[in-house]
């Protein structure tokens, strides 16, 4: 169970690091993405979705500890692929 705790959190700070980045990216596109949603709902409101998710799956690894960390690190790799795949488009 703690194994899983600490997986989860290291995985939530990176997904958070990785969101933040993309968020503040200058890059057209993900600003074509990100500037309307921001005006919809608010600036903050992605990183409080995050957030939300994190605090879910913490909860959740407490009881279910090799699916959580099999599906956050599903998330976790999907947000790393997104990631290196806008980040690489930018020398």
């Amino acid at each position: 169970m703690t194994l899983s705790l600490i997986f989860v959190l290291l995985a939530g700070v990176a997904n958070f690091a990785m969101h933040r980045a993309l968020v503040e990216s200058p890059d057209p596109i993900v600003q074509a993405a990100v500037l309307p949603i921001q005006r919809a709902v608010g600036r903050y409101t992605s990183y409080v979705c995050e957030f939300a998710l994190l605090v879910i799956v913490l909860t959740v690894a407490a009881r279910w500890t090799v699916g959580t960390i099999v599906l956050y690190g599903l998330y976790t790799m999907l947000n790393a692929t997104v990631f290196a795949l806008l980040t690489s488009r930018n020398p």
